[in-house]
């Protein structure tokens, strides 16, 4: 009896150890999905950052040969510089697509968003997350993401321990219907939407734009218009298909 006991609770023993090994593989597959997940976005963002740069060497070879053409005392200098001090001053946005142009009302619409935020502040501090959209403000919606972030215990000393820090950490612009796009060509031209935004620009005043590598052949125009109305300018090449994104504390453009 005392045999068949022993056999009994090493049976059991067994069996416990067993349940125990199928939750350590459990485990052990999930966490190798997870590593096989991050590895897998870590070589995406690493193929869009190889994409994003090629895109920026054949736009800057581009205006070289154009500048190439031009003679050495009629030559201007373009100002795409894809490293460096970012951008402090005024800054325009522009989108070139298709070979149109038409102004992002960036800061318009970052205004919305903390509108919308502080309106649904009681909604978004139910969740970790909270995703929603504002626009259309000149023919642009912008899609945001805020999330909830606990504050450091200093600050909870300060504000109370019940208190939450909410933050924009990705907004991405996307055109509408309502959309108006000048043609390059038109866009040139005295009276146009274009030249009057950069006509009532103060000096200095940076003008991103934003372009895909279809219409690099027309950023040379652009630049030249605005580098003889003394503004400054910074090229953003975004491959085909990707929006408009990133960050408030991450949106100034790198000028010279």
């Amino acid at each position: 009896a005392a045999v068949a006991q022993e056999l009994q609770e090493a049976e059991h023993a067994i069996s416990a150890m067993t349940g125990t090994m199928g939750q350590l593989s459990e485990v052990e597959k999930s966490f190798q999905s997870t590593l096989q997940s991050l590895t897998e976005r870590q070589s995406e963002i690493h193929d869009a950052l190889e994409e994003v740069t090629e895109q920026t060497r054949a736009l800057t070879e581009v205006l070289d040969a154009a500048d190439a053409e031009t003679s050495g005392t009629d030559r201007i200098q373009h100002r795409l510089s894809p490293v460096g001090a970012e951008s402090s001053e005024d800054e325009l946005h522009f989108r070139l697509s298709g070979g149109r142009i038409s102004q992002i009302p960036l800061e318009a619409l970052l205004e919305r968003l903390k509108e919308q935020v502080a309106t649904r502040q009681n909604i978004v501090m139910r969740f970790q997350r909270y995703e929603g959209t504002v626009g259309p403000v000149g023919g642009y919606h912008m899609n945001y993401t805020v999330e909830r972030n606990a504050i450091s215990p200093l600050q909870a000393l300060q504000y109370g321990q019940n208190t939450y820090r909410i933050s924009v950490s990705h907004w991405s612009i996307l055109p509408g219907d309502t959309l108006e796009a000048e043609p390059v060509a038109a866009a040139l031209q005295i009276g146009s939407r274009f030249r009057q935004v950069l006509e009532a620009a103060s000096p200095d005043t940076v003008v991103t734009i934003w372009l895909y590598p279809a219409d690099f052949q027309y950023f040379q125009e652009l630049r030249e218009l605005a580098h003889n109305l003394n503004l400054r300018v910074a090229a953003r090449p975004l491959p085909d298909g990707t929006p408009i994104a990133g960050s408030p504390n991450g949106s100034q453009s790198t000028s010279q």
